[in-house]
Parts: structure tokens; C-alpha cells; sequence
């Protein structure tokens, strides 16, 4: 899976930081914090869409209508911890189908970090990764998603949320 957007901001501060010799420069940090906060508000917007997705199924649209007002209460944190519980409202099973996929792995590794570096950056003094390591982990933290997608019995197979709308994602 791709995020085109994601992708071709980390491309144009690639070649930003490499055309103007910014590397290791303030120049770098805020463009990374940046990049960070734009992954988190992706992942976020992609997690709703699949709950919103998964909440249509039901095919009653005053519960649908409760599963989704619900999920924006209950999905305030999207670190792996939080997305494991989240699911476990839906059922252990879905639980453990993303726990056995996503923890202590690269991807969960990845991911957190990503996740908490978006934290340290909105409530202390910014986090401390590089560019060059948000833009190798970047790629590892989509299977995070993916596994998300999976364990709510949806895919994300070339999908694409448009920021704010809540848009759709394909079900399986």
C-alpha cells in the first residue's frame, strides 16, 4: 500500500533538503515534525474510514450512525496499544488477528515511533527523529494499517482517503 500524498511530500523534502544542503539543520527538524504530523493525521483519517466502512455493514443506519460517533470518541489515540483495544470492541478475535500480525515487529516498531514522535512534537519540544529515519520507517509503519484493515474483515489494496472526508475504503 501507498499514500500517494505522504509519498510525494517526503519526495519534495527529500529533494528540498538535499537541493538547498539543509541536512542536519533546523531546516530538516521542522520539515520532519511536519511529515510527522501529516503520517499521524493520515493514519488517523485512514483508521475512521475502515471503522465507518466496517460500521456500514451492519446495514442499520441509526446503528451505523452510533458506531461511528462512538469510534470518534473511542479512537482518540492511534498508537498499536490503543488500536488493539479499540478492536477488542469488536471482538477478541480481532483483537488477537492484529496483535499475532503487528506485535514486536518492525511494523510495530516503526509505527510507534512515528506515533509518539507526532506526540513529542505537539506537547514538548519536538521529537528528535531525522528525516532519513522518518523516511525509512514511513514505509514499515503501513503495515500497521494494513493490519487494521485485516482484522476489522477489510482491505486498503490501493485505496485512498481524501483528508477530512471520511471517504470509503473497500471491503472484502
Amino acid at each position: 500500500m501507498q499514500i500517494a500524498a505522504i509519498d510525494n511530500a517526503i519526495e519534495v523534502c527529500r529533494k528540498h533538503l538535499d537541493n538547498t544542503h539543509s541536512r542536519n539543520t533546523e531546516v530538516e527538524a521542522f520539515l520532519t515534525r511536519y511529515l510527522v504530523v501529516m503520517i499521524c493525521a493520515e493514519f488517523e483519517e485512514r483508521c475512521e474510514a475502515l471503522v465507518h466502512d466496517r460500521a456500514r455493514r451492519v446495514g442499520d443506519t441509526y446503528v451505523a450512525a452510533f458506531m461511528q460517533s462512538a469510534s470518534a470518541q473511542l479512537l482518540r489515540s492511534i498508537g498499536v496499544g490503543e488500536l488493539s483495544g479499540f478492536l477488542n470492541r469488536f471482538g477478541r478475535d480481532c483483537k488477537e488477528k492484529f496483535q499475532q500480525t503487528v506485535v514486536n515487529t518492525d511494523a510495530h516498531r516503526a509505527y510507534d515511533t512515528i506515533v509518539s514522535n507526532r506526540h513529542d512534537t505537539a506537547h514538548r519540544s519536538g521529537g528528535g527523529m531525522t528525516f532519513d529515519e522518518l523516511a525509512s520507517l514511513y514505509p514499515k509503519s503501513l503495515d500497521v494499517l494494513q493490519a487494521f484493515a485485516d482484522a476489522l474483515g477489510l482491505t486498503l489494496q490501493g485505496s485512498k482517503v481524501a483528508p477530512g472526508t471520511g471517504g470509503s475504503v473497500s471491503s472484502s
